[in-house]
């Protein structure tokens, strides 16, 4: 029984310290190359930003884009749970390189071989009849209803999440929902066809699926302990929030240290506004105290000012999800303007592949970055393995972040509904991890202020 034990445990450690979101290492790093931005005028807006980032025909053919996507999403049902579900002859859809949508529509749907509870079965919408005849519009037939893709994801997270054993004998690194594709993705440690085969007699076999190689460890930029701070697109902004007379401000993306026991364990950086029961505060990554206790005291910038205390330190081995509540001081408040953009109250219910973002960080500042998948899974090691934890349906950006930015804040670019809040990075492979607002609010029982 004890060399079974050892065995498991080995298993285990390779598994754990191999896994990462290989299919965006060849994603370029998306961040502008004009820095002179950073202090900006208050007559530059997030359309005129996206313009000189993109050119003017690109950001006319996004804004219709998204609007017409989101109609299409707030004209679906939900389920008990707050699910939306998606018609079976949808087959997905994501904004491409010029700013029009893919629609992908489904030729022939098929009974769910998975049971879904997420399928609804009726008539085409007048929401997709309208896009299929929309200017900029090109329709794609797939093979695969989006319903089945994510009930797929569903089911290996539930699995994972219960029985990690599992993917530890078959050595999955994790799984993404790849919608240009039309597959659910796993990248295997040893892809040959002995691994396929085994994944799918011990975990799953569904014609959905597709395997990769994963090209090894991306060792993600450590969150922890930041050595500079810097503040300079911090300074002398006319901000839209009106805050009350006599108190003291910080910014969505700023800088803030976690002291316990009267010693400085780590940094990071605030996340969006929100509140839980009845207090005010902020979200902000759990995994940055290696992770955050309940207590932890939360200064800002250089101990120069306590504002809050970790209320709520969601357990992320166990639940999926990087995120805690920091409960704010009286007198302390958060300003949701960053870069003049006022945020909204509202989570992304739905992210598309090729949406624009943008984020805010302590160590890298504001930068903008495109979806290149709207759910990822898997375990991440932080600091060399000193904690691992694992997420759910994470989205992987394609922008780049450093030590430090864990827990600022992911947005829309022009509609300023909030995406969630950063998780991890890599600078130099070109890609953040966002944990999404609407699965942290549902585990943390937490909801987005305005």
């Amino acid at each position: 029984m004890l060399k079974v034990a050892k065995r498991f445990l080995a298993v285990m450690l390779v598994f754990v310290l191999s896994l990462t979101p290989v299919q965006i290492l060849s994603a370029q790093a998306y961040v502008p190359e004009y820095e002179s931005m950073l202090i900006i005028e208050d007559s530059v807006s997030s359309f005129d930003m996206l313009v000189a980032e993109h050119g003017m025909e690109f950001v006319q053919n996004y804004t219709r884009t998204l609007n017409m996507l989101n109609d299409f999403i707030e004209s679906l049902p939900m389920n008990r749970s707050g699910e939306l579900m998606f018609p079976s002859y949808f087959g997905g859809a994501y904004i491409d390189c010029s700013g029009n949508a893919v629609l992908l529509m489904v030729s022939t749907p098929s009974t769910n071989a998975l049971g879904s509870r997420y399928v609804a079965y009726r008539p085409k919408s007048a929401h997709v009849t309208q896009m299929q005849g929309s200017e900029g519009v090109t329709v794609r037939e797939v093979e695969f209803a989006y319903t089945d893709l994510w009930a797929t994801i569903h089911f290996l997270n539930d699995l994972s999440q219960y029985v990690p054993e599992l993917f530890a004998s078959v050595t999955a690194f994790g799984w993404y929902l790849d919608v240009i594709g039309n597959r659910v993705v796993v990248e295997l440690y040893d892809f040959t066809e002995d691994t396929t085969n085994l994944f799918r007699e011990v975990i799953l076999d569904a014609p959905l699926l597709a395997f990769a190689q994963s090209e090894g460890l991306v060792e993600l930029n450590s969150m922890i302990q930041v050595d500079y701070i810097r503040e300079s697109y911090y300074s002398n902004y006319e901000y839209n929030s009106i805050v009350p007379f006599n108190t003291f401000v910080a910014d969505v993306g700023d800088t803030i240290e976690v002291w316990r026991g009267g010693v400085r364990v780590a940094s990071g950086s605030i996340g969006y506004r929100a509140n839980l029961g009845g207090a005010r505060g902020f979200i902000t990554s759990a995994h940055i105290g290696l992770p955050l206790i309940n207590g932890d005291v939360i200064y800002l910038r250089n101990r120069s000012r306590r504002i809050g205390r970790v209320a709520n330190a969601n357990h992320v081995r166990l639940t999926g999800v990087d995120a805690a509540f920091i409960t704010l001081d009286a007198g302390i408040e958060i300003r949701n303007s960053p870069r003049n953009i006022a945020l909204s109250d509202r989570p992304i219910i739905h992210v598309f592949t090729g949406q624009e973002i943008a984020s805010v960080g302590a160590i890298t500042g504001f930068r903008f970055g495109r979806v290149s998948t709207p759910s990822w899974s898997g375990l991440i090691s932080i600091m060399g393995g000193q904690l691992v934890y694992s997420v759910s349906n994470a989205v992987i950006l394609n922008l780049a972040g450093g030590p430090g930015d864990s827990g600022g804040i992911v947005f829309c670019f022009l509609t300023g509904d909030v995406m969630g809040i950063v998780t991890g990075g890599n600078a130099d492979a070109g890609l953040a991890i966002s944990s999404r607002a609407t699965e942290i609010n549902r585990v943390l029982g937490s909801w987005l202020r305005g």
